[in-house]
């Protein structure tokens, strides 16, 4: 399977977290946004979010090679995942950093030291001087956790767990890590990583890809799979549901969003092996998810910065959410052909230079 079903969940996924923070900064300074109609559903955006990390656990069990064991793919795994998200993740905190020394934004709050910017490339969620266990590039929080599933999918894979084991052994393992460092440390930081409940929706997505695989061996039939679309679309509006009705999302994400996410992500799947999707624009986004994840907020703040000042108060805050999620993720998706694939094609170049070199020697 092409997993182009995917590629286009990651394009609405992105969209919904790029509506979420364009949402929050109008309805944060636009004044009397709060009587406005989508008011009450901009929460559900955070969902884009949980929708990320099921389809992370999905595509990890579902691309893995059945015969996939031992160090050497245990270290191509993690070098492949290293070389896709850390070098275009410090370019754009190298953008924030120099933003923060200028003195373009962040104005309020003091630079961040040394060992707060090293633990921020390093994806460690420590605290910052704006937020909790957020990095320098906030957007960088979802990083921590899924660099947490990664080390461990690979440690997993050094150790030859079988595939149809694959996604229980996970499980255990998170939840020995998590009642070992809750007896043995205070650190908020270990306890912020382990802790959360969020590393099951990474499992999540490992249970749907064992459903698909499952599936894919069986004739899926026009019917059922207008059905699991169906079925896809209406968890996604009992998601918005829930979060119209002042629900805490904190304290029952996984049950929320998490779960949801997982039935969104096997219904698009199912889907998509009967009636692949072929829409350009969607597979477009969803290839440049990753750079306009990274790089939305920039704009974010652009137009809360703008509002702040008064702007922009005489429009409809609904629309300007509309507009602004539309313009952003337009603008944003432009740093996938200018700077991420330049950066994939440079980091793939050193690494094919560093393999010709050793051959050589």
């Amino acid at each position: 399977m092409k997993l182009g079903g995917l590629q286009a969940l990651r394009a609405v996924a992105v969209i919904l977290v790029v509506y979420f923070h364009v949402s929050t900064a109008v309805y944060d300074y636009h004044g009397a946004a709060t009587d406005t109609l989508l008011y009450g559903l901009h929460r559900v955006g955070s969902a884009g979010v949980d929708i990320f990390f099921v389809i992370s656990g999905f595509i990890m069990a579902y691309t893995r090679r059945d015969n996939a064991a031992g160090m050497r793919d245990a270290r191509v795994f993690i070098t492949r995942r290293i070389e896709r998200v850390i070098p275009l993740y410090w370019l754009w905190t190298a953008v924030v950093l120099i933003l923060w020394i200028a003195g373009f934004i962040h104005k309020a709050h003091a630079f961040p030291d040394i060992k707060t910017i090293i633990a921020s490339l390093l994806l460690w969620p420590l605290a910052n001087t704006i937020e909790p266990f957020q990095p320098v590039l906030s957007q960088g929080w979802t990083l921590s956790f899924e660099a947490y599933f990664y080390v461990f999918f690979a440690a997993a894979l050094m150790v030859r767990v079988p595939d149809w084991f694959m996604a229980v052994f996970l499980s255990l393992v998170f939840l020995a890590i998590f009642l070992v460092a809750r007896s043995t440390t205070h650190d908020a930081s270990v306890l912020y990583l382990t802790g959360s409940p969020l590393i099951c929706e990474f499992i999540f997505g490992m249970v749907a890809a064992q459903i698909a695989k499952m599936t894919a061996c069986v004739a899926i039939r026009t019917r059922l799979a207008y059905f699991a679309l169906a079925a896809a679309v209406i968890v996604f509006f009992v998601m918005i549901y829930a979060t119209s009705r002042d629900v805490s999302i904190d304290n029952y994400r996984v049950i929320i969003f998490g779960i949801p996410a997982f039935a969104i992500v096997l219904g698009v799947v199912i889907y998509d092996m009967a009636k692949p999707v072929t829409s350009k624009a969607l597979l477009f986004l969803g290839d440049a998810s990753y750079s306009i994840y990274l790089s939305h907020g920039f704009l974010t703040m652009i137009a809360g910065g703008l509002l702040k000042k008064g702007l922009l108060h005489t429009a409809k805050a609904d629309m300007l959410c509309i507009i602004g999620t539309v313009a952003t993720v337009a603008l944003s998706s432009v740093t996938y052909p200018l700077i991420e694939k330049p950066v994939l094609r440079l980091v793939k170049y050193r690494r094919l230079s560093s393999r010709l070199g050793t051959v050589s020697a």
